[in-house]
């Protein structure tokens, strides 16, 4: 039934993670070594989930001449002699496409990311060849360099891209002047906006109240790039003593919206299932209870209940989301886990109105249901911050609503959410008792989120 709490790890130097945002550093290294000599630099683009790439320009060793090679990331820590996560965070890279003549003629790097001494921001700070040994030679040069919201300039990084990049295209594509452009029909949108957000209970509390917050700035942001009004922003939490099914229930039934309208349900708290078929969950709507049938008789059914009312009042787009467990209603045990790293740049959020409207106000109506675990899987979080699924849709929501995508949609975000949820799971234990990073038998967590996505408007 629960969302498991993962508790903070001895070795983990993280912070919590407020916002989220992609990072942009200049790079410049070089290895010294008799095999390789050649002078690198590029572009590295880091999002909050851990995904990204580094656009690489060098010259040939053979040839000499210039060559632009782009290495997508992959990332993980490093284990110290006891087999905990060390402060070091191991950015590997790889080739995925070859280039012009499909010769590769350099070597890969690793990049050794390390938390600054006074903000612990996660930052690059040197370059190897091996994620297994994680040190710097002595022989080698690096520097890496920090871009701000809007210093990189298109001239300084069309060093690194080719024009027709898509990419690149994207990222320094125009402007629209003013605010976001909505059209006549369009002016008198609302956006409602229901939370339920289990924040008393003892074991997930905080960490439902971190959703809940995060949930509200977020789409707080989204409406006021849109230029939808405060009037109509109609906003709904229940929490606390509000934290009841008569409540939401209440809520459901008496939305009305109108045929241009956002409606977004959000969920945070206790979840599970009743049988090993259904791909839903119930939701848990009150945080202290007696019994199994007492649960049951303050539960709803986050799809029939509440997804398909919702999508039954005719809104351009509804949007429900439940990050809670989808396992017995009798589970409750307690794990141990990790938090993601904290990155620079974590207040920057640049919205592209083609994005924004094409998963807020595309003229095709649509219902999307996701929850954060499916049948018979726990769902997990830290207490410190958001649940495991709730950090990786917000990231992904940001990361498709903001400039250097193209041509974003739904099925696309809830799969890099998906698999950024499950990345973060993996990351804990569940084979207890043998949960120590030596032990043979140890098996990594699992977490893997579930959607619906249909069309029209009934």
């Amino acid at each position: 039934m629960m969302r498991h709490l993962f508790l903070i790890g001895a070795f983990m130097l993280l912070n919590t993670i407020i916002s989220f945002s992609q990072s942009v550093w200049h790079i410049t290294y070089n290895f010294h070594t008799e095999e390789d000599t050649t002078s690198y630099s590029g572009l590295l683009f880091r999002n909050e989930d851990g995904s990204g790439f580094i656009q690489l320009h060098y010259k040939d060793p053979v040839t000499n001449e210039n060559r632009l090679q782009k290495l997508d990331i992959t990332e993980n820590y490093f284990a110290d002699d006891n087999g905990d996560e060390a402060s070091t965070l191991i950015v590997k890279t790889i080739i995925n496409t070859p280039d012009n003549d499909g010769q590769i003629s350099l070597t890969l790097p690793v990049l050794l990311f390390k938390p600054h001494k006074l903000s612990d921001n996660y930052e690059p700070a040197a370059v190897c060849t091996s994620e297994d040994k994680p040190v710097m030679d002595k022989k080698t040069s690096f520097t890496s360099r920090f871009f701000k919201e809007g210093e990189l300039t298109k001239s300084f990084a069309a060093t690194y891209f080719k024009k027709d990049d898509d990419f690149f295209k994207n990222y320094f594509r125009p402007k629209s002047r003013g605010s976001f452009t909505l059209f006549p029909w369009e002016r008198n949108i609302r956006m409602h906006l229901i939370i339920a957000a289990d924040v008393k209970d003892s074991s997930i509390g905080y960490s439902c109240e971190k959703d809940m917050k995060k949930t509200v700035e977020t789409f707080t942001s989204i409406r006021k790039y849109i230029g939808i009004t405060d009037k109509n922003f109609i906003v709904q939490q229940f929490y606390g003593s509000s934290y009841a099914i008569k409540n939401v229930r209440n809520a459901i039934t008496n939305l009305k919206p109108g045929p241009n309208d956002i409606v977004v349900f959000y969920y945070s708290g206790h979840g599970f299932r009743v049988n090993e078929i259904d791909t839903f969950p119930y939701i848990k709507l009150k945080t202290f209870h007696t019994t199994v049938e007492d649960i049951m008789a303050n539960s709803l059914r986050i799809k029939e209940d509440i997804f398909q009312v919702i999508k039954s009042k005719g809104a351009r787009f509804n949007l429900v989301v439940s990050d809670c467990c989808n396992s017995s209603i009798e589970e409750s045990a307690k794990e141990k886990g990790p938090k993601e790293p904290k990155q620079r740049g974590d207040d920057q959020w640049s919205f592209t109105e083609d994005n924004i409207r094409a998963l807020f106000l595309n003229k095709t109506p649509s219902s999307i249901l996701v929850t954060g675990a499916k049948n018979g899987e726990k769902a997990r979080c830290h207490p410190n911050y958001n649940g495991f699924f709730s950090n990786s849709f917000f990231s992904s929501l940001k990361q498709f609503s903001e400039k250097g995508k193209n041509k974003v949609d739904w099925l696309q975000l809830l799969e890099t959410a998906k698999a950024g949820t499950n990345k973060i799971a993996q990351r804990a234990c569940c084979s207890i008792p043998c949960c120590e990073r030596t032990c043979p038998t140890r098996v990594p967590c699992t977490q893997t989120a579930v959607y619906s996505m249909q069309y029209g408007r009934r």
